[in-house]
């Protein structure tokens, strides 16, 4: 970016305006080569808040796991029920009807699988459910400041995640019996409840080479570091959902 920018005697950002401007103008035509030439089996779908003139908008993008192509890209002004439900739908409508799809845990994505059906696996991405439990336990032990309790939090967040690590199914199942027999804390005994109920949607990838563990290396693109460039980015976005809406609709 920098040399073109030197080339044309403008910033770097300027270039790469001009790039996202040129890659949303031919993008239409470019997706329908992709909708012909990939069919999804497994899909990971995230969303990147962004805000455009005063108010969030929420960047939804489906790609296929296999490719790491973009199936299907939306900017929607939220991201709840009608939200997922509209995706599911369009998905559908495109023929890109997935065996699964991978998501971070947003809870409204059970809908998207309400509209997909019967058959259609929701899986959670391991990576997001780890950053979860250490959030979780950040809220739920405080800790007094001192080393003592410091290191009391950090063996309970490696124990919480270890449940986790490992390629047997069966070795999940006992690490989370064991936990629950514990019963040291009902802090503990709260977190052990529920990723019993997600269990579902995190044991398939366990010792799978089918289905992945995580999405982040496909959908790890939505974490625009540049503050600037990302309003480019939204900026763009917007401006091309009011003057095209096929590209989004």
């Amino acid at each position: 970016l920098s040399v073109l920018g030197n080339w044309f005697k403008v910033h770097k950002t300027t270039v790469l305006r001009w790039i996202f401007g040129l890659g949303l103008q031919i993008w239409p035509i470019i997706s329908g080569w992709i909708q012909k030439q990939v069919k999804t089996k497994i899909a990971c779908i995230d969303e990147k808040w962004i805000k455009i003139r005063g108010k969030w908008y929420y960047w939804f993008v489906v790609l296929d796991m296999e490719t790491g192509l973009p199936i299907l890209t939306s900017l929607l002004d939220s991201r709840g029920e009608w939200s997922c439900k509209w995706i599911g739908l369009q998905l559908k409508k495109l023929r890109q009807r997935p065996i699964a799809f991978i998501t971070d845990g947003m809870a409204a994505y059970s809908y998207l699988k309400e509209v997909l059906g019967e058959g259609v696996k929701h899986l959670l991405c391991h990576f997001h459910h780890q950053q979860a439990t250490s959030r979780w336990v950040r809220d739920h032990f405080k800790g007094n400041g001192s080393k003592e309790e410091e290191q009391v939090i950090k063996d309970i967040t490696k124990e919480l995640k270890n449940v986790l690590q490992t390629n047997d199914k069966r070795t999940v199942r006992r690490r989370l019996e064991k936990l629950k027999a514990k019963g040291e804390t009902s802090e503990t005994g709260k977190w052990v409840d529920n990723t019993e109920k997600e269990l579902p949607k995190l044991l398939p990838a366990i010792g799978s080479k089918k289905f992945p563990k995580t999405n982040n290396d496909r959908c790890g693109f939505l974490g625009i570091s540049t503050s600037s460039i990302k309003e480019d980015v939204a900026f763009s976005l917007w401006k091309v959902r009011r003057e095209n809406s096929s590209v989004f609709w």
